[in-house]
């Protein structure tokens, strides 16, 4: 069982293997998680291939007004999120999680790859998020934004434990690392 509080991705395989003993469903489950383990170990080939020398720093984006030039991060310091983004050679740009960031926080944490976070509660702010980023003229030199390196995920994608973050990495990998 993996309830502990650090899941890696490959317990998201295991998983799937347990439910299919549990449920008499080996065939398609075993199918299923070597489907599963076949991307994530593409997914690992391509990163160490491609990979700079050092790594690019994330920031986990979300609720940004653009009203208020404000937004808030996500905790990427453990689990399944932590995982994926050290399978793609990339590190947090903070720890822990803030609210309140504003224009200031982004030029100083100045991340190599933003990852902005949709959520329904947030629809309001998402709508525009991207858009602002890319048009408003202080932050045009942090490095995610004049590198054109702005990814859209949703919430339930990312930080549910489950099997579509594989979509995410693919994602990610895709546009880091090439197809």
């Amino acid at each position: 069982s993996h309830i502990n509080q650090d899941p890696k991705l490959t317990a998201v395989i295991d998983d799937v293997l347990t439910i299919g003993k549990i449920f008499d469903v080996n065939d398609r489950a075993e199918e299923y998680a070597a489907e599963l383990q076949a991307r994530y170990d593409k997914i690992a080939e391509k990163t160490n291939e491609n990979k700079m020398d050092k790594k690019l720093t994330v920031l986990a984006m979300a609720r940004f007004d653009t009203e208020k030039g404000t937004f808030s991060n996500f905790i990427i310091s453990q689990g399944l999120q932590k995982d994926a983004i050290e399978l793609l050679n990339l590190e947090s740009v903070v720890e822990g999680s803030n609210g309140g960031l504003n224009y200031e926080s982004l030029i100083s944490m100045n991340p190599d790859v933003i990852l902005y976070i949709n959520a329904d509660r947030n629809a309001e702010f998402d709508s525009k998020a991207i858009e602002t980023l890319k048009s408003e003229p202080l932050i045009q030199e942090v490095s995610a934004i004049k590198e054109g390196r702005i990814y859209e995920t949703t919430y339930d994608d990312f930080m549910d434990y489950g099997p579509r973050i594989f979509d995410i990495l693919e994602t990610l990998s895709n546009e880091l690392y090439g197809k």
